[in-house]
């Protein structure tokens, strides 16, 4: 099992929350991660204590993120103003996620 510090040190650029949220409740668990990819899910099933609205964020962002586990499978378009602003919350979600080790 790959630690959560090691994937940060790596400078790893497939992290995202849904990794993050994974990596936490490996670590919890300390098994290998369950075949969800749906990040509202995971959070709960990573016994996280995630604010409503954050929640609500990662069941939006899941469809932007599918393109990078089905490289195949085309996201919704959005203009360029409001992927910087999921960009910035989604990072702002990381960040706290990264803190709950």
């Amino acid at each position: 099992m790959i630690e959560m510090n090691t994937l940060l040190r790596n400078g790893r650029n497939d992290l995202s929350p849904g990794t993050a949220i994974c990596a936490r409740r490996c670590y919890r668990k300390g098994d290998i991660a369950p075949k969800i990819h749906f990040l509202p899910r995971l959070a709960e099933i990573a016994k996280l204590k995630i604010r409503e609205d954050h929640k609500s964020f990662l069941g939006r962002f899941d469809r932007y993120q599918i393109m990078g586990r089905y490289p195949d499978c085309h996201a919704p378009r959005m203009d360029p103003a409001r992927a910087r602003q999921m960009m910035k919350l989604a990072e702002e979600i990381f960040q706290w996620l990264t803190e709950q080790f």
